[in-house]
């Protein structure tokens, strides 16, 4: 299975986001599957796909070319894939993967998120969402999700297809049983 991850590029975060980050790199690796991701090599992305490397998995980068005046690509442990733009970067990712793992991340990673989710609603793409709650870091998200579908915002039944998960593992476990699922 391919895992996308979503995940923050910020290095100063607390350090349980990145510990729980690298942890689901780990796991993804540990099971057989393979992770793509944003290409960045710090924050809870770069911690993600260290996690993958470190287990012996080749991680899928998928990174536009202009990011590199900022910050090359982690390594070259990675098979690299570069677009012109992030929205090709996103529609990439998206077609690639078979499921969604959303770690701790700002406004780039919400982006991320919320275009999957309206596919989603679309009925465009019909892959597992999980959110990665480390120490409840996106309480506040989920809170304001549920009081959007309260208010008629958003369709309840995208509410319960995205997953809040706890721990790397149960967030690796609901992707998985999803996919099984669809399977049927």
């Amino acid at each position: 299975m391919k895992i996308c991850i979503y995940g923050g590029a910020a290095p100063d975060v607390d350090k349980a986001l990145l510990d729980a980050s690298y942890e689901v790199g780990r796991r993804i690796a540990e099971r057989g599957h393979t992770l793509v991701f944003g290409g960045g090599r710090a924050g809870s992305m770069g911690a993600c796909a260290n996690g993958v490397i470190d287990r012996g998995g080749v991680p899928v980068s998928v990174y536009p070319e202009f990011m590199m005046r900022f910050e090359p690509h982690l390594s070259d442990d990675t098979t690299v894939i570069t677009t012109k733009t992030m929205a090709e970067r996103k529609q990439l990712m998206i077609g690639m993967s078979d499921a969604f793992i959303v770690l701790p991340g700002g406004v780039g990673t919400l982006d991320e998120f919320f275009e999957t989710v309206v596919l989603k609603e679309l009925g465009l793409c019909e892959k597992p969402i999980v959110l990665l709650n480390t120490e409840g870091f996106y309480n506040p998200l989920v809170g304001l999700m549920r009081q959007y579908a309260a208010q008629g915002f958003i369709h309840e039944y995208v509410l319960a297809q995205t997953d809040v998960a706890e721990t790397p593992e149960d967030a690796l476990r609901f992707a998985e049983k999803a996919m099984k699922d669809a399977q049927g």
